[in-house]
């Protein structure tokens, strides 16, 4: 009878073993589907650049009388950091101190006037932006993610409008 029974017990240690196999592989293929961290940090600047071109508030010239702004039209009497900033308003802490510490960008709008090329470069955050831009393109936690963009625009300067070009350069803190 013992012996019966212990070759009753070790007949199933391969259909054990089989079946935990077969369970570990199962488990292991579905982890692979599963995403337990999502890297958004480019839609986050490219809606923070969406933002800064489309909104009224910002530097797109913006007509009164139809009331609507003109996205792909730069108001240069409204091109300042001081605009872009209160455009991207946060917030402030019971000191005074600006609450952005999440976004920050640089940019550069180039055009020719007179045959001669200008340029004019404003930052949102500026203070933020010095601080992220050294620790530009380090990975994980205390890093930083640059992303750049260009767009074409026209310039409404003294009521002529000239062609130009609208750099980007966007730093976002790593979480």
């Amino acid at each position: 009878m013992n012996k019966k029974g212990g070759d009753y017990i070790i007949s199933w240690i391969p259909k054990i073993i089989a079946i935990a196999i077969i369970f570990l592989a199962v488990v292991l293929y579905v982890n692979r589907f599963i995403y337990t961290k999502l890297d958004i940090q480019d839609i986050e600047a490219s809606l923070l650049v969406d933002r800064m071109i489309y909104s009224k508030n910002c530097f797109s010239y913006y007509d009164r009388e139809l009331g609507r702004p003109y996205p792909g039209i730069v108001d240069y009497t409204r091109f300042s950091s001081d605009i872009l900033d209160s455009c991207m308003y946060y917030g402030v802490d019971e000191e005074g101190n600006s609450m952005n510490r999440y976004t920050s960008a640089k940019l550069i709008l180039t055009y020719y006037e007179n045959g001669k090329e200008e340029s004019a470069t404003i930052f949102h955050n500026k203070d933020w932006y010095e601080n992220w831009l050294p620790l530009e393109g380090i990975r994980g936690p205390g890093g930083t993610y640059s992303h750049k963009e260009s767009n074409y625009v026209l310039i409404k300067k003294n009521d002529e409008l000239l062609r130009g070009k609208l750099e980007f350069d966007v730093i976002l803190p790593n979480s």
